[in-house]
């Protein structure tokens, strides 16, 4: 069964006004059987978010293609989900050295299959389902700390306490992941 994968990135009008690159990333691809997507928002107060938002997003996914395979239970699935965010937790980690609060990115990831959905999230980024019935339903909740507008703070990925991991309980059409931008 093939899918129609797709996505896009663009720069906002604050980011072209200060001459900031876009701090989002996304990545997607098929597996045999499954589709696999994730969308990273680095966190604008942070140096190198693009950089981490990238590192987010392409390697949990691919981490995601590698390990998962059709047949698995549930929880094996969740549980391969919650490794790749540990990898790529780690990999910016790495990267980063003394500097974590420079490589700041929020990651969600979803993996479809037969109809259902399996999904990390962690940040203020999002998953919207599309029903079998024709309705749109919100899979995952934004993630931000106390507080209103730009001092809301969002939990980042390296917030390993707020990682959240599940299952939609309905049958999906389709699946949109985004970014807060949009």
């Amino acid at each position: 069964m093939g899918y129609i994968l797709c996505g896009s990135s663009q720069t906002g009008q604050s980011h072209i006004d200060k001459g900031a690159v876009c701090q989002d990333s996304h990545y997607y691809g098929e597996g045999a059987g499954f589709a696999v997507s994730a969308v990273a928002d680095g966190l604008g107060s942070s140096a190198h978010s693009d950089v981490a938002s990238e590192l987010a997003a392409r390697g949990a996914a691919e981490f995601c293609l590698r390990n998962i395979r059709r047949g698995m239970a549930e929880r094996e699935i969740l549980g391969v989900i919650r490794a790749s965010y540990g990898e790529v937790n780690f990999t910016i980690k790495r990267q980063a050295g003394n500097r974590l609060d420079d490589f700041d990115t929020t990651l969600t990831l979803a993996v479809f299959m037969d109809a259902r959905v399996y999904f990390g999230h962690a940040g203020d980024s999002g998953i919207i389902a599309l029903r079998r019935d024709g309705i749109f339903e919100r899979v995952t909740e934004q993630q931000n700390g106390e507080g209103t507008g730009k001092e809301r703070p969002v939990f980042p990925l390296a917030s390993e306490a707020h990682w959240i991991f599940g299952t939609y309980p309905r049958p999906a059409k389709a699946i949109f992941l985004m970014t807060d931008g949009v």
